[in-house]
């Protein structure tokens, strides 16, 4: 009765009860057999249904087999419907260079949610136990995981990847192995034994049979230490949890999969406000936090307080990269925008000098006969070569460098633009003639056909005048802005990225 209490109330804590359908993980070990059955007497009082799931893992031969009909045999026995497959766990491992272990445990829960989703479930059961909470929380000590991994295995969560709210559900993790197996000795049942959980290949397995026994000599209930310090653990995080939602929506911008954090608030966030919220951005961009670890958080948080111009690469080809005000969080296949953030309209002085946050805007005004312009170096986007003899090499671009934008210079036509000039960025609706078209396009469409990132657009400082857009920086003039060879005045711009 102890066993099937504990399950009771676990699964009533996660709502489960009448009407609902539950997928049961059984390998035919001692602990999920124990599931299985618990399961099984609980299902006519509590009102719910269960679904038998086993996988073969195709690891051990003619064991891997005659588990799966043990399994399918005490399916039947039951008269439960269920379903059994295969994967091939080493050649995942292999194709995706992981260790067995987590070969395995990827196969086995794309069966298991995919078998969710197609039955219509309500949640999936499996059978871990305080055991394995306690195992996998000194796993991640070990891997120094910092305070989430203390968190150990959680007794229930949602699984992100269904198509429908699926529950995960632990309702064994209250007991031990040796609770499981008491039961199955009450039952008189005989559960299949996994040679491979002797093999020290495996570190779960190093740490359940070397580590623990020597702990256990310096402290007997080391297990149940570790549980306490996993709820320590878990109400320090209830409550950076609850701080971490509108901190969320106030400093993150999420565009195209890239997460942009705003630095100035980042700043000024106590030490522990600061590693969640980049635990938490991690986890948005990559689906998880495999493979990261508290030296990571540490380098991303050193990064970001430090000047702009660095980057910092990732596991799972993750990219920071830091700019003035905000800091940029990307796949590194994405090509991430250079620009500072620009926001309203604003005015820029001709001649002049114009300070935006982000930015200063130069501008000066040329006279054609008195002026000689040289070439550009090699930094700058734009060459222009004798204005007198050769007006036609007045617009030679070279591809912009995300990397490093120092400084954008741009000649137009001083009587087309007047000094009546403004900067902002895209807005929808907007119009733009490029350099060499007689009609004008959507700047959307320019953007797509000029091969600009998305991620770039919103970004993008635009010079406008009341004809329209006279220049996207770094990329095109527009036609009508041009310097021709009846050009008496020549408007220079030139923006700066502030450092």
């Amino acid at each position: 009765m102890h066993v099937e209490n504990s399950v009771k109330n676990q699964l009533q804590k996660c709502g489960v009860g009448k009407g609902k359908l539950l997928v049961v993980a059984v390998s035919g070990g001692p602990d999920s057999l124990a599931l299985l059955f618990t399961l099984f007497n609980l299902k006519d009082k509590l009102g719910f249904k269960i679904h038998g799931a086993h996988l073969d893992h195709k690891l051990r031969g003619d064991d891997s087999k005659a588990d799966a009909n043990f399994v399918r045999q005490t399916f039947q026995n039951l008269d439960i419907e269920s379903t059994i497959d295969h994967a091939d766990v080493a050649a995942i491992q292999q194709k995706h260079h992981l260790s067995l272990e987590e070969a395995a445990r990827i196969a086995r829960y794309e069966f298991l949610t995919s078998l969710a989703i197609k039955i219509k479930a309500d949640a999936i059961c499996t059978g871990h136990t305080a055991d394995d909470h306690a195992e996998t929380i000194l796993m991640n000590i070990i891997r120094g995981s910092g305070i989430t991994g203390l968190r150990g295995i959680l007794p229930s969560r949602l699984l992100n990847n269904s198509h429908k709210e699926i529950i995960l559900i632990r309702p064994l993790l209250e007991l031990s192995r040796k609770d499981t197996l008491d039961y199955c000795k009450s039952k008189t049942l005989q559960p299949r034994f996994d040679n491979t959980n002797l093999s020290m290949n495996a570190t779960r397995n190093r740490i359940r049979l070397e580590l623990f026994p020597i702990l256990e000599k310096y402290n007997p209930s080391i297990k149940k230490s570790l549980t306490r310090l996993s709820s320590s653990a878990v109400k320090q995080l209830d409550h950076l949890d609850s701080q971490i939602k509108p901190l969320w929506e106030k400093s993150v911008q999420i565009r195209e999969n890239c997460l942009i954090l705003d630095k100035n608030i980042f700043t000024h966030l106590e030490s522990a406000l600061q590693t969640h919220l980049i635990r938490h951005a991690i986890s948005y961009i990559n689906g998880s936090l495999k493979s990261f670890d508290q030296n990571h958080f540490q380098s991303m948080i050193r990064l970001i307080l430090g000047p702009a111009g660095s980057t910092l690469h990732l596991p799972h080809n993750i990219r920071l990269e830091v700019f003035y005000n905000e800091a940029v969080i990307t796949a590194s296949k994405v090509e991430m925008c250079p620009f500072p953030k620009l926001e309203g309209n604003h005015i820029i002085r001709v001649p002049g000098e114009t300070n935006i946050s982000g930015w200063n805007i130069s501008t000066y005004l040329h006279k054609k006969e008195n002026d000689k312009i040289q070439q550009f170096d090699s930094e700058n986007l734009i060459n222009i070569s004798n204005l007198d003899s050769q007006p036609s090499t007045m617009h030679r671009f070279k591809i912009l460098q995300p990397e490093n934008v120092k400084q954008l210079d741009v000649f137009t036509n001083f009587q087309s633009i007047d000094k009546n000039i403004t900067l902002r960025t895209r807005k929808p609706g907007d119009r733009f003639q490029p350099l060499g078209m007689t009609h004008s396009k959507k700047l959307q469409d320019f953007m797509v056909d000029a091969k600009i990132p998305s991620q770039w657009r919103d970004r993008i400082p635009l010079i406008t005048s009341a004809k329209g857009i006279a220049w996207i920086a770094g990329f095109r003039i527009a036609e009508w802005a041009k310097v021709t060879e009846n050009t008496d005045e020549i408007l220079e711009i030139r923006l700066q990225a502030n450092s």
